[in-house]
């Protein structure tokens, strides 16, 4: 088995088995910058919190859900992490939307809202609606020319 699941989540720079070791260091920033947050995403996943490697892995897993799959094949040895999964356009894609979600949901919390995993995947949406989130499609020609595939990135 690739990873060791700990019984207290970690941010993935943490754990060297992690799944998304390193790839994601915007959201990453966020997390250490509001430890209410960190906190409460902590003590949100204790439940789940034995089957990864990261309480980045589980952020990631909950709210992309379509990555859970490769988290758990990383995890049996069977796939790469994300790092190597994802082209260099993909995985900033990502990190900016999850700090966004992270960075909004850390301002609903210092209001007093009460979030959940439901709410936090509620506000990505919202946030890519308001154009907090925008992205654009473009052909991964320009990043690798032997590639056909799209790609989403964030316009400027």
């Amino acid at each position: 088995m690739n990873a060791v699941r700990s019984a207290q989540p970690t941010l993935s720079m943490q754990h060297p088995s992690a799944f998304t070791l390193g790839v994601l260091p915007e959201s990453e920033k966020v997390l250490e910058q509001h430890p209410k947050l960190l906190g409460w995403l902590t003590k949100m996943s204790n439940k789940r919190s034995q089957k990864f490697a990261s309480l980045m892995d589980q952020i990631v897993c909950r709210l992309f859900t379509r990555y859970a799959v490769f988290c758990r094949q990383f995890y049996g040895g069977k796939a790469p992490c994300l790092g190597q999964l994802l082209s260099l356009s993909e995985t900033s894609v990502l990190d900016f939307k999850l700090k966004t979600v992270l960075e909004l949901t850390a301002h609903g919390l210092a209001q007093g809202k009460k979030i959940g995993w439901s709410g936090m995947h509620a506000t990505m949406m919202l946030a890519e609606l308001k154009g907090l989130a925008k992205s654009t499609p473009v052909s991964e020609e320009q990043e690798n020319p032997k590639k056909k595939r799209h790609l989403w990135v964030v316009r400027s």
